[in-house]
């Protein structure tokens, strides 16, 4: 249901645009496409006018545009509180395993080989516009972007207190880092 969130989010906007827009053009004083576009927007901001005897199109424009409008709020604000609060219980983490680089195929795998034996588990990954972070984000892991060869993103991690920490970036210099690192601190 995730993944089509903002699809059906965008859809319910169109179709509350559309039928507002058919509503202030039946049922207006003043039919010019200007004035029925204005007033269908203002409706997303809970600023429509009341309109005598208004169109059954325009009634439920009414409701449908800030119930999106609301919706798209509140998902956007908990997708970013989401991420932070993840984020916050990695001090409190002992015993869990650090995957540095979430590679298609060996990071994600260990990520869900942990994850099934019920291991908690930090991810680290360099590209922010890797689709995979997703992936972790709705499994509840916490995914710190950032460079895994730097001792400051291997403490955000909680590598310290890690039981393990595996490097499986896709770069070999970077996991030697994260190894060396890991072993001298």
């Amino acid at each position: 249901v995730a993944d089509y969130r903002w699809f059906l989010l965008g859809a319910g906007g169109v179709v509350a645009f559309v039928l507002a827009y058919i509503g202030f053009t039946e049922s207006s004083s003043k039919p010019e496409v200007s004035y029925a576009l204005y007033q269908s927007l203002r409706l997303f901001i809970l600023e429509g006018e009341p309109e005598p005897h208004a169109p059954v199109t325009l009634e439920i424009a009414r409701f449908l545009a800030p119930f999106v409008a609301g919706y798209a709020a509140l998902s956007g604000l908990a997708s970013l509180f989401r991420d932070r609060v993840q984020q916050m219980r990695i001090p409190w983490m002992r015993d869990h395993v650090v995957i540095c680089g979430l590679g298609e195929y060996v990071g994600i795998m260990f990520l869900r080989q942990l994850r099934a034996k019920g291991v908690r588990t930090v991810v680290i990954e360099l590209d922010a516009a890797n689709p995979s972070i997703e992936v972790c984000r709705g499994l509840g892991v916490p995914v710190i972007v950032g460079d895994a060869g730097r001792l400051r993103t291997l403490e955000s991690a909680g590598a310290r207190r890690a039981r393990r920490v595996l490097a499986v970036t896709g770069n070999d210099t970077v996991n030697t880092q994260v190894a060396t690192i890991w072993v001298l601190t």
